[in-house]
């Protein structure tokens, strides 16, 4: 494991309709949330001074008093124990987030957050194997297949904790942001005929700048429409570990505040195909583009 995944752990994303979202935000934290344990919850509402704070506190309270606050400026989010193996009593934090403070702040309507790596991928694991000597390798194999069934169970409490297809599509992500999805550790689709729209998304992001937690919205015949507009011959780079994820996004970051670059959508974050990162370093960022 590098750096980059040591300093916070990973991110969980999902899109879906404004009409669905609190339903969907609700699903999630009763499949989420440790039977019978207790959450801190606190929303807010831009150009208001609406605010709620609720310490520990049960699922079910959480949902009947954020229900008839939640608008369309609001954000919630909700710290809770999970039942996942090494996460703790507050190991996960739940967020969801109304369409006019996701068109604000883009970043996809509904995610969750793990406070530390550690919290799905622990440092060393304690294995009976009698008098023999102890197996590294053993260990990283057992840990990897816990983990990789602790990160489906928390993408599809997220997508998909129950029968209602509210959630279109999600990813999990080493990074803080919505990456393009070909550079996530892991996608969701409610359909798996549209699979495609991971490379589409990916393209759109890549290319032309637009936030994935914004795009993720568009038919694949929209964002296919995008990528036969684009030159032709014009090609995008992939990033080749996390680490140059997280490169990456701090560049996208960079560039919503150039003047040569930043785009004019509210739903993008770049106006120019992804640059090229040249260093390791973040002390010295290049703009040349690939």
């Amino acid at each position: 494991m590098n750096q980059a995944c040591t300093e916070r752990g990973p991110r969980f994303h999902a899109w879906c309709d404004e009409v669905d979202r609190f339903d969907a935000f609700a699903a999630a934290l009763s499949a989420l949330a440790y039977p019978g344990g207790l959450c801190d919850v606190s929303l807010s509402t831009s150009g208001t001074s609406e605010e709620m704070w609720r310490p520990e506190i049960p699922v079910d309270e959480v949902i009947a008093v954020t229900r008839p606050a939640f608008k369309a400026a609001s954000q919630v989010r909700v710290s809770l124990g999970s039942p996942w193996r090494w996460l703790g009593r507050h190991g996960l934090s739940l967020e969801c987030y109304g369409e006019d403070y996701d068109r604000r702040w883009p970043s996809g309507p509904l995610g969750v957050g793990v406070d530390e790596w550690k919290g799905l991928y622990p440092y060393c694991l304690e294995m009976a194997i009698g008098s023999g000597v102890r197996s590294v390798e053993a260990e990283a194999a057992m840990i990897s297949m816990h983990m990789e069934q602790d990160v489906e169970g928390i993408l599809l409490g997220l997508c998909a904790p129950d029968a209602h297809a509210r959630v279109t599509t999600g990813a999990c992500a080493a990074v803080l942001r919505w990456p393009a999805p070909v550079e996530a550790c892991a996608t969701y689709h409610a359909d798996a005929a549209t699979v495609a729209r991971d490379l589409a998304l990916s393209w759109v992001h890549l290319h032309d700048g637009d936030v994935v937690g914004r795009a993720a919205r568009l038919p694949l015949s929209a964002l296919a429409a995008r990528i036969e507009a684009a030159p032709r011959g014009a090609r995008v780079g992939v990033a080749s570990h996390v680490e140059r994820v997280d490169e990456h996004e701090t560049l996208d970051l960079h560039a919503s505040r150039s003047r040569s670059e930043r785009p004019t959508r509210d739903d993008a974050v770049r106006c120019v195909p992804r640059s090229r990162a040249t260093s390791r370093s973040r002390a010295s960022r290049s703009s040349k583009r690939s």
